[in-house]
C-alpha cells in the first residue's frame, strides 16, 4: 500500500511542475506581447515567480501566481511588470508608472 501512495505523491509532484512551467511559459508570452503593444523593449529572461498561493474559486481550489519582469522604454532603465495568473487564467498586467 504505501508504494501505491508514493507512486500518487510523485505524480502530483509531477503535474504540479508541469502546471507550473506551463504557467511560467505563459507568462513569458504575456510579457513579450505587453512589451510589444506597449513599444518597450522586454528583457529577455527576466520573468520569474514572486509568489503563489492556493485560491478557492467556483468551488474549487486553483494556483494564483504572481510573476514578474522587467522591461527598457530606452535601452538605458529598467523597469518592472508584473503579471498575475489565477488557475489558467490571465487575472491582471501591468507594467510600472512612468516619471513623466
Amino acid at each position: 500500500m504505501s508504494a501505491l501512495w508514493l507512486f500518487l505523491l510523485v505524480l502530483a509532484v509531477v503535474l504540479l511542475w508541469q502546471n507550473h512551467f506551463r504557467a511560467q511559459e505563459l507568462a513569458d508570452r504575456i510579457a513579450r506581447n505587453t512589451c510589444a503593444v506597449q513599444n518597450v523593449q522586454f528583457l529577455d529572461g527576466t520573468v520569474s515567480l514572486l509568489s503563489f498561493r492556493l485560491r478557492r474559486q467556483s468551488g474549487r481550489f486553483v494556483i494564483r501566481r504572481h510573476f514578474q519582469f522587467y522591461y527598457s522604454e530606452e535601452g538605458m532603465n529598467r523597469r518592472e511588470g508584473f503579471i498575475i495568473i489565477t488557475g489558467n487564467q490571465i487575472e491582471s498586467v501591468g507594467l510600472a508608472a512612468t516619471d513623466d
